[in-house]
């Protein structure tokens, strides 16, 4: 269906196309910046860069008006109300959002994987569409990978090339890009959700005896043929046998974020539980918004994070922090520690030991907090990016 939606949108738009080529002729200037990617499906990471991204374009430019395409408008009107943007339109993939492509100053991809997916050739499609209308194509602060294919990589290639301002957010996609696409022009920034979560987070705040868990099941692209029933039993299992060793001896609490409602989120905690020596210590709250996640963190001595952006919310929150990569080999969870040189925290989800994980969930345990980590310079950098887009 949304293979469907989108081969509608880009038809949609190339008729349209010849009519904003005359006006842009005529000298018509659009004024309007739409927003599109992986809306629809958001996770609260997902929302925390929607915030950050349509803070950066109201500071930016105040009056311009905004959309974001999405192929489920439902979710993403109810993300935006939550971010407090009612004047900023949801558009559903069809008419509106065709005539966005070719009709608009600016096309955001608003964060999220370049990776090996189906929804990248339409990706391109849709950069083509924009370029060849006169518009601009602003990647803000994406991520590349997993590439596993010669065709997902061609994919990717033509994203870049297609797009007018490129900002990537770790250091290992610049360099993919400038290997692969040969663009050297590539900004690097830091993914826009810790900002974001930096202006909710109150320091000082008393920790409690008390370790957060984000769990979650990788999905197949990431695997690299990895049997994914199997893996996240194993890592369930090793979970299950550290955090029984650490509880043996000290009364630590263990609480689970949700952050994506539409995934297993919920129930990678319930079969944790079972496993559990003393099921009671991990209590999962209801009703889990961007706020409460926050929240929940900087209460906490240490975290573990499987989702990646639970480890971008450790670091704004200043929590100490053991992650998970799912990836293979490594990804994005080791690539974005390694730019804030915490890459000691990482261990790989299907390489794991009990011993390894329990040491470092000791260690983060016993920290005191974590200090906090200066991305300033790489905001900069691509709220600058962002500014020339819109100009």
């Amino acid at each position: 269906m949304k293979a469907f939606a989108y081969l509608a949108e880009l038809a949609l738009a190339l008729l349209f196309l010849p009519a904003v080529r005359a006006l842009r002729l005529l000298g018509w200037r659009p004024a309007r910046a739409s927003i599109v990617g992986w809306w629809g499906s958001e996770t609260i990471g997902d929302i925390a860069i929607l915030g950050q991204l349509l803070t950066e374009c109201r500071a930016i430019a105040a009056t311009a008006p905004l959309d974001v395409v999405s192929f489920d408008a439902r979710v993403t009107r109810a993300t935006l109300r939550m971010l407090g943007y009612r004047d900023v339109r949801c558009l559903p993939l069809g008419v509106l959002s065709a005539w966005a492509l070719v009709a608009s100053r600016c096309i955001i991809v608003g964060g999220g994987p370049l990776m090996e997916s189906p929804s990248m050739r339409f990706w391109a499609w849709r950069h083509r569409l924009v370029r060849a209308a006169g518009g601009r194509v602003l990647l803000y602060a994406n991520g590349i990978g997993p590439v596993r294919s010669a065709g997902g990589a061609e994919t990717i290639v033509s994203i870049l090339h297609n797009a007018s301002h490129v900002v990537l957010r770790d250091s290992t996609s610049v360099a993919w890009s400038a290997v692969h696409a040969k663009r050297t022009d590539a900004v690097l920034s830091f993914d826009p959700a810790f900002d974001f979560v930096r202006t909710l987070h109150t320091p000082g705040l008393t920790r409690r005896r008390q370790l957060a868990l984000a769990l979650r099941s990788p999905s197949v692209p990431y695997l690299d043929g990895v049997e994914e029933g199997l893996a996240t039993e194993q890592f369930l299992e090793v979970l299950a046998a550290a955090l029984n060793h650490i509880s043996a001896t000290t009364d630590l609490r263990f609480v689970g974020l949700v952050m994506h409602d539409g995934s297993d989120d919920a129930a990678m905690y319930a079969r944790l539980r079972r496993k559990l020596s003393d099921p009671a210590r991990l209590h999962v709250p209801e009703n889990q918004d961007v706020t409460a996640i926050v929240r929940l963190l900087e209460s906490s001595q240490a975290a573990l994070t499987v989702r990646f952006h639970a480890m971008i919310f450790a670091l704004a929150t200043d929590t100490p922090f053991v992650a998970i990569d799912y990836a293979r080999p490594q990804g994005k969870v080791t690539a974005a520690a390694i730019d804030v040189r915490c890459g000691d925290a990482v261990l790989a989800w299907d390489t794991v030991t009990e011993s390894a994980l329990r040491m470092g969930l000791q260690r983060a345990l016993d920290a005191g907090g974590a200090s906090s980590r200066d991305v300033s310079a790489a905001s900069s950098a691509r709220r600058a990016v962002l500014g020339a887009a819109l100009a």
